[in-house]
């Protein structure tokens, strides 16, 4: 699904590897992909890791928004804000109770443009 501001696009030479990458600039709109089922417990640990690159951005955010047994959602947030080439982000949350369902997300700005690539939400074995 793509929204105001946020689209998927296709060019190797503004994604950090590969072809297609996540524009999102000035709107509201979002880019969302959800994954269910899923099969994460209880004290898991998940990490959503991305290539981010922005460009005089104001409030950016990807996130993944996890879906509890309970139905509460636990979210993980990666802020973008300024301007900076292609940079590795990562944040890692335990689960408070099973998962059901993810919903990785793309949020539009309220000023300027980041890019998104190499997006992953790995479970860590500890």
């Amino acid at each position: 699904k793509t929204g105001e501001g946020v689209k998927i696009l296709c060019d190797g030479l503004k994604s950090n590897s590969g072809l297609c990458y996540v524009r999102a600039g000035i709107g509201t709109g979002k880019v969302s992909q959800t994954l269910t089922p899923v099969a994460y417990l209880e004290g898991d640990i998940l990490t959503l890791s991305a290539h981010v690159r922005a460009s005089t951005v104001n409030s950016g955010t990807i996130m993944a928004k996890i879906t509890l047994v309970n139905g509460n959602v636990q979210k993980l947030k990666l802020r973008v804000s300024g301007s900076f080439g292609y940079t590795y982000r990562t944040v890692s949350d335990a689960l408070n109770k099973n998962a059901t369902k993810v919903k990785i997300q793309f949020g539009g700005t309220t000023s300027g443009k980041y890019y998104v690539d190499d997006v992953a939400l790995t479970l860590n074995f500890e």
